[in-house]
C-alpha cells in the first residue's frame, strides 16, 4: 500500500493532539456529566433519554407535538 505523506502527517498529528491533550479521556467525562444532568429532567413529556458519549437522543411523547415527519426539513434551515 502507498503511503501520501501529507494526509498520513496530518493524521498522526491529530491521534497525537487527541492523545496527548487527552481529549477522548475528557469527553468520556463530559459524557457521563451530560448524561446525568439530562436525566435529571421530570417532564410528563418526556418519554425516554438515551445517551453515548456526547451523543444524546430525547424522545417525547406524542401529546408534547412536535413534528412526526422527517427531519431534513429543519436541517435544511439550520436548526440541526
Amino acid at each position: 500500500m502507498r503511503q501520501v505523506p501529507v494526509p498520513t502527517s496530518i493524521g498522526r498529528v491529530a491521534l497525537d493532539v487527541l492523545l496527548g491533550e487527552k481529549l477522548i479521556e475528557h469527553a468520556g467525562q463530559l459524557g457521563e456529566y451530560f448524561g446525568e444532568r439530562l436525566h435529571r429532567i421530570r417532564s410528563e413529556l418526556v418519554k425516554e433519554i438515551r445517551c453515548g458519549g456526547l451523543w444524546a437522543g430525547i424522545e417525547l411523547h406524542p401529546e408534547a407535538g412536535g413534528h412526526a415527519g422527517s427531519p431534513q426539513p429543519y436541517a435544511m434551515k439550520g436548526c440541526w
